[in-house]
């Protein structure tokens, strides 16, 4: 039997979500995939534990928070049916719901021994597409990947412009989205280090 939706969903791209508790407190980064007036789809940037029910999802390109029920959840992404209206969200609440989407996250991985140069070994990609946009949807830059690592990728640019120094990366084989920080750019290249 086909479902029948309500409304039509929307695919976005692009466009990054925090996912907070009813308080604001934040829990975890994420992307909308696809977007209703009842709902969304996210994908989500690490797989936090233990997200509960009832969760307030801010949309940081429109800067509004709505109340919403996770549908359903998996490693990777949140199903979410919207409770109430779309309310605006103070630049000073926003501000401290970027930096806390910024922090770097505790992980147990090993620290790098000092005497290696690099951290992880670099596999070669065969120039992958890839799409850089910032976190609130401008600016968006396409280049290919020439190589990667389980930390970060080195990207070939097809135009020079302006970049902040926190993006985020698109994978157009894979299909993942990951925010990245810029360590290094040059003319036509630029190397990225995974920030989730």
């Amino acid at each position: 039997m086909i479902e029948k939706r309500r409304e039509q969903r929307h695919r976005v791209r692009f466009r990054q979500a925090i996912v907070t508790t009813l308080n604001k407190r934040y829990i975890e980064g994420a992307a909308f995939l696809d977007l209703s007036k009842s709902g969304a789809r996210l994908r989500r940037f690490v797989g936090t534990a233990g997200i509960p029910e009832d969760v307030a999802i801010c949309d940081v390109s429109e800067r509004t928070l709505c109340n919403a029920k996770v549908a359903w959840i998996t490693a990777i992404e949140i199903g979410l049916r919207f409770k109430g209206t779309h309310s605006r969200v103070s630049e000073p609440e926003m501000a401290a719901l970027i930096a806390a989407d910024l922090a770097p996250k505790e992980t147990s991985e090993p620290k790098p021994n000092a005497s290696e140069k690099r951290r992880w070994t670099r596999r070669k990609t065969r120039m992958r597409p890839v799409v850089l946009s910032t976190f609130d949807s401008r600016d968006v830059q396409d280049g290919m990947m020439l190589d990667i690592s389980d930390g970060g990728a080195r990207l070939r640019l097809f135009r020079k412009c302006d970049l902040p120094h926190f993006l985020i990366l698109f994978d157009e084989v894979e299909r993942i989205t990951r925010r990245v920080k810029v360590v290094w750019i040059n003319k036509t290249e630029m190397g990225v280090s995974y920030i989730s």
